[in-house]
Parts: structure tokens; C-alpha cells; sequence
């Protein structure tokens, strides 16, 4: 049995193979977007989200108010004039919307926060450019502990909700890149397990039909959830980086690992430690 959703280039014709599935539709622009979800209705799948990978700003990407109740994943690379954005807000704050921002476009890291504190969920975009690694780290401080109430900033808040200080913690699949929780078609149909597997061809089966059983007892499966330690068998920066557990190297898939990115780990896992410490815990009593 597939439990992993499957995120798909739009097409029909791809339909027929995922009756039953929860799917990620990867759309380019929300125009016509009926045209996109009453077909998958029809062929039985179950849409998860609407994944948009846009080339235009946030402004001009066709949000409107027809689109309230579609979980949306909204990839842009900026936000627009900010005249256009405060005409915009209403419609925003009636949808279920995530904005993905690549934070190496300069004035992003300023646009998360502000979209962050008027209540609409955002998440960073690890593009390999430089980051500004104060910017981020203040954007960090500012999803942990920021006190006036603002919607959450990914992969912190993430991570935040999912930490384990006694394990490796992992945010891929924030982005739709863990293999546990998504699955990627190509457009004939082909299985991948990430988007970079994806982007290089290198396919873990011809078609769905051929692992309705499952993943979890296939090599590839299994060499990728084990991937993660080829940091330490080749002792590269990662594997001494004291940030390591927030991480497992996700940052150094983006770019080369140096101080800059090793100290950015470690602050974020110690204000995720700080920030588990003094969550609010529910009050219980005493047991003997």
C-alpha cells in the first residue's frame, strides 16, 4: 500500500494511476485551477495541496477569493510592490496558504517576517546563494520567540513542533522531499523518491502500479533514509558540526558547509533546545 502522497506534474492523463492516492498536483500558475482539481476529484485521488511554482511575485500570482478552502503551497520569488500587497491582503487572510521565498533574493527575509506577522504561513527557500546568516538567524529568534502572534516560518516552527533532542531531526518535508510522506511522477509517470532524484533521472520505479505494496523494504528506499551518514564516512564539515541534529546536512545540499553555516546550526539548535524548555507544558499532577 502507498501512504506516501504523490506530487505529479498536472496531467490527466496521469490520473487514472492515482485512484485512491493523495496527491500533490505541481502546477505553474493558478489560473484555471478548477480545471486542475475537478478532474482529480473525478478520477478518486484526494488533492493534499496545490503545489504553484511560480516565476511571477506574490502579487501578480492570481490569488482571489474563489480559492478559499484549497490548501495552497505557493512558491514565488518575491513579493511585489508593497501597494499592490496591502490591496492583495484581505484575499490573503481568507486562504490556506503557505509562500515559499527563496532568502537569497535580497529584501525576502524581511517580506517572511512580515507576512509571518500578519498571520499568513511562510517557508525559507534554500536557493545555494549566500544567506545572510544574521538576517536568518534574527528571522529564527523572531519564530521562536517572537511575542506578539504571528503564523509560522519553516522549517523552524517545524522543527519547533517535531524536535527530538535525543535523535537526528529532519524538516525535508516541508518542502515535499521526504520519501517517508511524498513520492515525485514525472510527466510519463516514473517514480522518484526526492525532486532532485528526480531532476537527475534517477527513478526508483516505471510506475506506480510496481510498489502498490510499499517502499520501506527497497535498497533505494533504504540507502536514502541512510543517506545522511555518508557525512561522517567521509568526514566532511558536516559531520563535526555541533548544529548537526537540526541539520543532517540538509544546508550543505544547497551550498558548501563553512563556519558561517555551522555556527548558523548551532544557534538554531540551541534556541530550538531553549525553545522546547519553556513551551508551555500542560499541568499535570503528581504520580506516585
Amino acid at each position: 500500500m502507498i501512504r506516501q502522497a504523490i506530487v505529479f506534474p498536472f496531467r490527466e492523463d496521469l490520473l487514472c494511476r492515482l485512484r485512491g492516492l493523495a496527491v500533490v498536483p505541481r502546477v505553474q500558475s493558478l489560473e484555471n485551477i478548477g480545471d486542475v482539481l475537478n478532474p482529480i476529484y473525478h478520477a478518486g485521488a484526494n488533492t493534499r495541496c496545490v503545489l504553484v511554482e511560480s516565476e511571477v511575485p506574490l502579487t501578480s500570482a492570481g490569488l482571489h477569493q474563489g480559492l478559499a478552502g484549497i490548501p495552497v503551497a505557493l512558491a514565488v520569488p518575491r513579493l511585489g510592490p508593497l501597494s499592490d500587497f496591502f490591496r492583495l491582503l484581505p484575499v490573503l487572510r481568507q486562504l490556506s496558504i503557505r509562500v515559499f521565498l527563496p532568502i537569497g533574493v535580497e529584501g525576502n527575509l524581511t517580506t517572511l517576517r512580515i507576512l509571518s506577522s500578519l498571520g499568513i504561513g511562510t517557508t525559507i527557500v534554500l536557493d545555494g546563494k549566500e544567506p545572510d546568516w544574521d538576517g536568518l538567524a534574527d528571522l529564527m529568534t523572531y519564530a521562536f520567540f517572537g511575542q506578539v502572534p504571528h503564523a509560522s516560518i519553516d522549517p523552524f516552527n517545524y522543527l519547533g513542533d517535531n524536535f527530538d533532542p535525543g535523535s537526528r531531526n529532519e524538516f525535508e518535508a516541508v518542502y515535499f522531499d521526504d520519501p517517508r510522506a511524498y513520492l515525485h511522477l514525472d510527466p510519463e509517470g516514473r517514480v522518484a523518491l526526492t525532486r532532485d532524484a528526480l531532476k537527475r533521472g534517477d527513478f526508483l520505479a516505471g510506475d506506480l502500479e510496481s510498489i502498490r505494496n510499499g517502499i520501506e523494504g527497497l535498497e533505494a528506499f533504504r540507502s536514502r533514509m541512510s543517506a545522511w551518514s555518508d557525512h561522517f564516512l567521509a568526514l566532511d564539515a558536516c559531520s563535526t558540526c555541533p548544529g548537526w541534529r537540526v541539520c543532517s546536512g540538509r544546508f550543505a545540499r544547497h551550498r558548501q558547509p563553512d563556519d558561517n553555516c555551522r555556527g548558523f546550526c548551532a544557534e538554531l539548535l540551541d534556541n530550538l533546545e531553549q525553545y522546547r524548555a519553556t513551551r508551555r507544558q500542560p499541568v499535570t499532577s503528581w504520580q506516585p
